[in-house]
């Protein structure tokens, strides 16, 4: 997804900073809304990384030099996304009267 860089860069970045990457590869992709597990499989994915479970995927130790996860550190990106405003929970569904469906969001006016 960005040429000069890798999962090992991804994870090292600060959340914020990671957090403003995600944001770009979302307006870039021109959706309307966002599932969040399928949407970090994807950059995952993009990134040659595998999710944690998959079989590929290793513990880290709290004091390995290893980057974390880079799964991890989306998940904290999206996070800080939904408390920043710059991700909102996708309304649709409680237009039509229904429960909101988890996980699903949209890049805010703000964002």
């Amino acid at each position: 997804m960005v040429a000069d860089s890798d999962a090992r860069d991804l994870a090292f970045l600060p959340v914020d900073e990671l957090a403003l990457w995600v944001l770009r590869a979302m307006v870039a992709s021109k959706h309307a809304t966002f599932q969040r597990s399928h949407f970090i499989e994807r950059l995952l994915r993009d990134e040659g990384e595998r999710l944690p479970g998959d079989s590929a995927y290793r513990r880290r130790d709290a004091t390995s030099s290893e980057p974390p996860h880079l799964g991890r550190a989306l998940a904290e990106a999206w996070g800080w996304l939904l408390s920043e405003g710059l991700l909102a929970e996708a309304a649709r569904a409680l237009v039509k009267g229904r429960f909101p469906l988890d996980g699903y969001a949209f890049v805010t006016r703000f964002g």
